[in-house]
């Protein structure tokens, strides 16, 4: 699912504005779909604002690179990156 320019817009003004925020400036590894990441990489529970656009998020951690939010699981397995640029595409 795609987000709309609003939600997307809510998403930067909301969950990457925080000052805890986890985020990451370089990995060494690939940000996608099923990967797992490293142990040394902060994560934090999904915040209710992006679960409320995505329920099956409810109880996943996250982090950032650049302006993609990347959801894992409990395992540290990568199950979405959601862009929230511009020019944000589908996951």
């Amino acid at each position: 699912m795609a987000l709309s320019s609003e939600q997307r817009t809510k998403i930067r003004e909301t969950v990457l504005a925080g000052n805890n925020l986890p985020r990451v400036d370089n990995v060494s590894f690939a940000v996608r779909e099923g990967t797992v990441v490293s142990g040394n990489v902060r994560v934090m529970e999904v915040p209710d604002n992006l679960v409320a656009i995505y329920p099956e998020w409810r109880g996943d951690e996250y982090f950032v690179v650049r302006d993609e939010i990347v959801i894992v699981d409990h395992d540290r397995r990568i199950v979405s990156v959601l862009p929230t640029g511009s020019s944000g595409g589908p996951t």
